[in-house]
């Protein structure tokens, strides 16, 4: 499930970005000034910018099994105008990789970077950069690895691979990040590069025909702001469809905008155009729009379609949509298809549900969607305490659990206490649970809702009285070795809510707790 976030969701969603079960991260390479010097700018054409910021990390050791760089995190990365940044990855083997190419185009994409940024392989679940107003600020988080317009595989020496596709190597590794427009200037605090194994949604089937299914951008036609357009589409994977977002064409350049999605069971049929009740909302999603005949990305909220036949509507508010006039004899200009769906032209009409309906028309757009169900996010609640050297555990799951143990999460919390007796537990219902305080003068709550299951005692990995100790818990050889633990057996659909505990002696209670996640049973 791809899930791009527009401004005012961003920061909360991201929270339950998954990364890795056995991602192990190289901290500490430096920041300074992007670009190292001036303001950027002065490319000539198959050159990259002159004077990019440059930092080295040196990679000492690798977690087991790892496969792939699986994150790369931008400490404190502040910069004028995203649109104007490239970013570049070069392993010790001399090999270098896109990370991020100028994210959103211009002219409309006038965001800026101001915070802390993961970016991580375009196939895992995770935002792509939202459109917004000029000088707004990118939310925080963590978003897929973008090629943008890369020009080719190769161009000034960089290759264009998914971070998936990049091999764990001890060595040093180099960050670049190019600024490709005068009069801007910003700055990174520090980087880290994490290894591991790319986290997939396991429940979720290939998809034949890629994950975009593309019309025209070409208009020249258009319909009043507040319009509707229809469309057909016939979902043939037989795993069915998740649609994570769309992509549109307006006249209009840098407007903002609400776009609600309705879909209905069955190909479009005279006077659905007037009949809203025969239609099932699908959410809005909004955003601003890009150059008239460019693409203009629209975060929806995700919504899953079976094989079989559906009208689509789009209802704008705030702009219009730009379209092409059909043709006949169909196919025409009004049928596109790859192994997975089939887009076919229906028509437009200016006010939403009402007449005349101008017909056919071709929606100017993308569809954007994975095959099979969508997983639902692992979602991290509640606030680790602070402990008396300072650490705030962090616990993660690596997956969701599954009833029929399609998956094998695995259980993080790091930032333990090093060295010090631990657990994690869980608890199946947390229906009108407010966390506890854990004891008077405690940073730590408890987050999960009694009765609780616990997971065997452990030492956690790491020094004493530092903040560098790891536990984990591999969830399918537990529920194995334990058939009568509370919940089994598992459900689709079922909840578990997940904390650890360890010791820290000098602290209230002599203990502490980290934050709490929720997951759901998947298939």
């Amino acid at each position: 499930m791809r899930s791009l976030l527009v401004i005012a969701a961003a920061a909360a969603a991201l929270g339950s970005l998954n990364l890795s079960a056995s991602a192990q991260c190289t901290t500490g390479g430096a920041g300074g000034p992007v670009p190292a010097v001036g303001t950027g700018g002065g490319a000539v054409a198959g050159q990259l910018p002159p004077t990019p910021f440059v930092s080295t990390l040196n990679v000492t050791s690798l977690p087991a099994g790892a496969t792939s760089v699986t994150e790369v995190k931008l400490n404190g990365f502040a910069h004028t105008w995203a649109s104007d940044i490239t970013v570049v990855l070069t392993d010790p083997a001399g090999v270098s990789v896109v990370l991020l190419e100028e994210p959103g185009g211009e002219p409309a994409y006038q965001c800026n970077f101001n915070g802390d940024y993961s970016i991580v392989d375009a196939q895992n679940p995770a935002a792509i950069y939202p459109a917004c107003p000029v000088d707004a600020d990118i939310p925080a988080g963590a978003y897929e690895q973008y090629f943008g317009t890369w020009p080719a595989a190769g161009f000034a020496g960089v290759q264009k691979l998914l971070m998936s596709q990049i091999p764990p190597q001890i060595g040093t590794w180099t960050l670049s990040i190019y600024d490709w427009v005068a009069a801007d200037a910003g700055a990174l605090t520090s980087w880290d590069l994490c290894f591991g194994t790319p986290s997939t949604n396991s429940t979720q089937a290939a998809c034949n025909g890629g994950t975009t299914l593309s019309t025209l951008f070409t208009g020249p036609n258009g319909g009043n702001i507040n319009g509707q357009i229809f469309f057909n589409l016939t979902v043939t994977n037989p795993a069915g469809i998740n649609v994570s977002q769309l992509e549109i064409n307006s006249t209009y350049s840098n407007n903002p905008f609400e776009l609600e999605v309705f879909t209905k069971p069955g190909l479009f049929a005279l006077n659905d155009n007037t009949d809203p009740n025969l239609w099932t909302s699908q959410g809005v999603g909004v955003g601003y729009t890009n150059t008239v005949d460019l693409p203009t990305v629209v975060e929806i909220p995700d919504f899953n379609l079976a094989p079989g036949q559906y009208c689509v509507s789009l209802l704008m508010r705030g702009t219009n949509f730009r379209y092409t006039n059909g043709t006949t004899p169909l196919p025409g200009n009004q049928v596109y298809t790859n192994a997975d769906i089939t887009i076919a032209g229906v028509g437009a009409q200016n006010f939403a549900w009402t007449t005349p309906l101008f017909s056919p028309r071709v929606f100017n757009g993308s569809l954007r969607y994975n095959c099979g169900p969508a997983v639902p996010p692992i979602v991290t609640y509640c606030t680790g305490g602070t402990t008396t050297n300072g650490c705030v555990a962090s616990l993660a799951s690596s997956d969701q659990p599954s009833a029929t143990n399609a998956t094998s999460p695995v259980f993080t919390a790091t930032n333990v206490e090093g060295a010090k007796q631990g657990l994690m537990f869980y608890g199946l219902n947390n229906t009108g649970f407010t966390p506890i305080a854990w004891a008077s003068g405690s940073t730590s709550f408890l987050c999960v809702k009694s009765p609780t299951q616990r997971f065997p005692n452990q030492t956690a990995t790491g020094t004493a009285n530092q903040c560098n100790g790891t536990m984990t818990q591999n969830f399918v050889a537990w529920e194995t070795a334990n058939p009568t633990a509370i919940g089994q057996p598992f459900a689709s659909g079922q909840k578990m809510f997940i904390q650890a505990w360890f010791r820290d002696p000098a602290a209230p209670k002599t203990t502490n707790l980290s934050n709490a996640i929720e997951l759901t049973f998947i298939p």
